[in-house]
């Protein structure tokens, strides 16, 4: 089994995957947003 230690870590890294995709995701549509404006 998984000990204590490792579901900790495990844990923190997935917060900071998480807390990344907030601010990535809408920064991936902010600029795709801007390309479409630039071609269209």
């Amino acid at each position: 089994m998984s000990s204590a230690q490792d579901i900790q870590s495990s844990e923190k890294t997935y917060e900071g995957f998480v807390g990344a995709l907030k601010w990535v995701v809408p920064a991936i549509g902010l600029l795709v947003m801007f390309i479409v404006f630039l071609i269209a």
